[in-house]
């Protein structure tokens, strides 16, 4: 694998899963805006600037049937609402010394079984360069790279055999053009439990403990509705029947008033405890049947660590020793998060999550274990590797947006106290920064 070389001057910046483009109101990108800003910013940056898109710019399996590919990818070319976006990625290429690498995620896998749209892509200027993987070093510090993949071969349902192989496509295709696409905007149980939502769920295999989730909180909302309170207003009732109706001793009546409603409450809520313990232990199995099946036993970071561990190449990165990488940049799960693992040899390398550009559902716990409960934000990060005096500086950044939040009343009960500040600021923020 051919591997670059940078000067020491020289910025590398990456960002992943855009999601571009869609079909029938079922697109999920709405940062374009943001992103343009983004891009015009990075102009400025001094020095040669390489931008990594980390996998999924393109959201070709929303476009709809995978042989009309190319018509989408030149529809969201010539969208007038992406026109800022584009000029935007033309101005950052023309500056001398920036570069545009795109890397094939699972989203966008037809672009790279069609080198049509590849070239496409290239005569428009958007890119420069579009491969499976990513890996450079600077030349003042050989031996220590920075290495970037999509991520989703660490992904058991979205794992590819044979990116050359139209006829490979792994489970989370399926779930996409099966469940998702077809579900679009359009699909909604009741007031509460909105399956259209499921477009912003992300991991995949946070789908079960998501949708087990509303289902939980819609059927307890049900419940209150159309048992608790009418038994009470049924209970009340009745005791003040009997108190107006109990002669001329009030106290007594006033007596088997409160007595009447506090023993009726009191069995009511017993009714819930006993409801909600129950309802609690099916929604908890229901999730640990299901989440295997929707991502594999381990996790992405587990078996990212194992093989950092190890003396393996990458998935995407053949002749590549996982012992030489500094660096190690994935993305696909949609979530911004940076660890340093320390290795037996001594060596440090950064573990880097780059995030999204998405609207997505992010989990709170609830009280009482009960199933968590999953709160709208906009998640806007990039990655920024600079040489430094003593080795490499990885920052990982933020760009925050406000999100609109409408939660069941249920849903806000059960994690009141633990509700997430709203955004209020657009400014990027700094998550974390190591040094390697």
């Amino acid at each position: 694998m051919h591997i670059r070389q940078l000067a020491d001057d020289e910025t590398v910046v990456l960002v992943s899963d855009l999601h571009i483009g869609g079909s029938g109101g079922d697109e999920i990108f709405a940062s374009a805006p943001e992103l343009t800003e983004f891009l015009v910013e990075l102009q400025r940056t001094p020095g040669p600037v390489q931008l990594v898109i980390v996998g999924d710019f393109f959201d070709v399996e929303r476009m709809g049937d995978p042989s009309a590919a190319r018509e989408g990818i030149s529809h969201t070319l010539s969208r007038a609402d992406y026109r800022d976006l584009w000029e935007a990625f033309r101005q950052f290429r023309q500056v001398d010394g920036h570069r545009v690498v795109y890397l094939i995620g699972n989203h966008d896998v037809a672009i790279w079984r069609d080198r049509t749209l590849q070239q496409l892509l290239l005569s428009n200027d958007i890119v420069d360069e579009i491969a499976l993987s990513y890996a450079a070093q600077y030349r003042s510090l050989p031996g220590r790279l920075v290495y970037a993949e999509h991520g989703n071969q660490f992904d058991a349902s979205n794992r590819f055999a044979d990116y050359d192989n139209p006829l490979d496509k792994p489970i989370g295709d399926y779930v996409v053009s099966d469940i998702v696409r077809p579900i679009g905007g359009r699909a909604e149980v009741g007031s509460t439990v909105d399956l259209a939502q499921i477009n912003f769920v992300f991991p995949l295999r946070a789908v079960p403990e998501w949708l087990t989730g509303r289902v939980f909180y819609r059927f307890l909302t049900d419940i209150a509705y159309w048992l608790i309170i009418p038994v009470l207003v049924i209970n009340a009732a009745s005791a003040a029947i009997s108190y107006f109706f109990a002669g001329n001793d009030e106290l007594t009546a006033l007596r088997t008033l409160f007595g009447q409603v506090s023993y009726g409450a009191l069995l009511l809520i017993l009714m819930m405890v006993v409801v909600f313990v129950i309802a609690r232990r099916v929604a908890v199995r229901a999730v640990s049947v299901m989440t295997p099946r929707f991502g594999g036993r381990k996790t992405e970071p587990e078996l990212i660590r194992e093989l950092l561990l190890s003396h393996d190449s990458p998935p995407q990165g053949p002749g590549i020793d996982a012992r030489d990488i500094a660096v190690f940049v994935s993305a696909h799960t949609h979530s911004p998060a940076m660890t340093a693992l320390d290795r037996p040899d001594g060596r440090r390398v950064a573990v880097v999550n780059t995030g999204c550009w998405l609207r997505q559902l992010h989990s709170v716990r609830a009280h009482l274990h009960a199933p968590r409960v999953y709160v709208p934000v906009y998640v806007q990060s990039h990655l920024v590797v600079r040489r430094a005096a003593d080795g490499l500086t990885v920052e990982l950044w933020n760009r925050p947006k406000p999100a609109e939040r409408q939660l069941p009343w249920m849903e806000r009960l059960a994690i009141a106290g633990r509700v997430p500040a709203r955004t209020t600021t657009t400014a990027p923020t700094q998550l974390s920064q190591e040094a390697v």
